[in-house]
């Protein structure tokens, strides 16, 4: 990874391994695409030579932000058929997210067959409980999946389970398919794995050998609880996005951990003014053609190109590698402080007995000072570890402990309740358990 700095900010890039696919992409960007053309003029950049160092220097130049897909001059323009995705609206309102499965699929299978093909047998049975539309991570698992297979002359049977059947009272029907199918994979969120774990029965846990998940973050101390009820089972922890497909991914096993891999992706890392971590800055890749297919005229494109795109997440990294990755939207500001959730779950799922919690945040404006309630969910008898937890959370993040007991400007209230009441009276979302509740948004 190499190293630069931006306004007295360290800058660092996860450089894709082709710098010749990185001029192909972004001439078709220039020729397809106002937007970038655009941006391409503006900042005096040649498509046909640029590189990774221009990205770096040109990070605010050459860049695109959440808001800016809401514009009709970034898609791609083509008569090819095109997908479109509307995500949730975080940002306000729908993004749409321009996918062209033609040329798309074979991006993201690429993507995923850097780790797909090793867990990939004679018998290959997939449960998703990933929803397939409207979400992206669906379509893309799905496709990729399916191409992956083929190419690699594989059998593989792909069932695709509604997340309805994660409700308690429709536990039996899950097991009775769970146990029809006897999975060799299973696809699904963190905490819908982890239920999985505590209430599937051993000889179908035997079975599995792959867990995927993404969508949030997996801490290493719940990664390891899981993995003791999968005995032959390793995880493999995929950092997906609407816009860029399966863009990285890191293994996890009893006995090893890697870094995140970025197949298809160059990733810029910009430090934040605030904290330890990295913002994180996405660059698509597709390859060129090859001979065969410069012969017969396909080209690889996207729906949606992307510069140094300012996703809103944020990355650890440590002696040049990406580690960790977490959302800006799993975060609250106390005061003068960022709060991360990650930090929340490496302390939470370090307890045999505390197995989930969820955040309510009280913002400056509702109250007189922004306040977050730390609800933790226990098993057995009540542990006293209010303290210890408050303890833990300041020693990670000294800014917090600074707001809350010295400046005042913030309050932070821990409480420990049985697992069954954690999320009573709170929305919910099936197959998607929800951490982080906003007063005024959520509530």
């Amino acid at each position: 990874m190499n190293k630069a700095y931006r306004d007295g900010n360290i800058i660092q890039q996860v450089v894709y391994k082709d710098t010749e696919d990185l001029k192909y992409t972004a001439t078709k960007a220039y020729q397809l695409s106002p937007y970038w053309r655009k941006k391409f003029e503006e900042a005096q950049i040649n498509p046909q030579n640029i590189t990774p160092e221009n990205l770096k220097e040109k990070l605010y130049e050459i860049s695109i932000e959440p808001r800016d897909l809401y514009r009709s001059d970034v898609a791609t323009k083509t008569n090819d058929f095109k997908l479109i995705l509307q995500t949730s609206g975080t940002t306000g309102k729908p993004k749409e997210i321009h996918f062209l499965p033609k040329h798309e699929s074979k991006r993201v299978a690429r993507q995923i067959e850097k780790w797909l093909i090793d867990y990939l047998n004679e018998k290959n049975k997939i449960v998703s409980f990933f929803p397939p539309l409207p979400s992206a991570s669906g379509i893309m698992f799905y496709e990729a999946s399916k191409i992956v297979a083929s190419s690699e002359n594989k059998n593989l049977e792909f069932y695709q389970i509604p997340t309805q059947l994660l409700q308690p009272e429709q536990k039996e029907i899950l097991l009775n398919r769970l146990t029809t199918i006897n999975p060799t994979i299973i696809g699904a969120l963190p905490t819908v794995i982890y239920m999985l774990a505590n209430s599937l029965p051993e000889n179908i846990r035997k079975d599995v050998r792959l867990l995927i998940t993404g969508a949030e973050e997996l801490p290493i101390n719940l990664a390891k609880k899981i993995l003791q009820a999968f005995p032959n089972a390793e995880f493999v922890d995929v950092y997906g996005t609407s816009e860029d497909g399966a863009t990285g991914y890191r293994k996890i096993s009893k006995n090893y951990l890697t870094p995140f891999s970025f197949p298809e992706t160059l990733v810029t890392l910009l430090q934040d003014e605030t904290s330890n971590y990295y913002k994180i800055y996405l660059t698509k890749i597709t390859r060129r053609p090859n001979f065969f297919e410069k012969l017969t005229k396909k080209e690889s494109i996207v729906g949606l190109y992307l510069f140094n795109y300012n996703i809103g997440d944020y990355a650890e990294v440590n002696e040049g590698n990406v580690v960790r990755i977490f959302r800006e939207n799993d975060a609250i500001s106390l005061a003068g402080a960022k709060l991360f959730l990650t930090q929340i779950s490496e302390i939470i799922h370090s307890y045999e007995n505390l197995v989930d919690y969820v955040v309510i945040f009280y913002p400056l404006g509702i109250v007189d000072k922004p306040k977050a309630v730390l609800k933790v969910g226990y098993v057995g008898n009540k542990p006293n570890l209010e303290s210890e937890i408050r303890n833990r959370i300041y020693e990670s993040n000294n800014p917090v402990r600074y707001e809350v007991e010295d400046s005042k400007m913030a309050e932070l209230e821990i409480l420990l309740v049985p697992i069954s009441e954690l999320r009573k009276d709170l929305p919910q979302k099936p197959g998607k358990p929800k951490r982080l509740y906003r007063a005024g948004n959520d509530l």
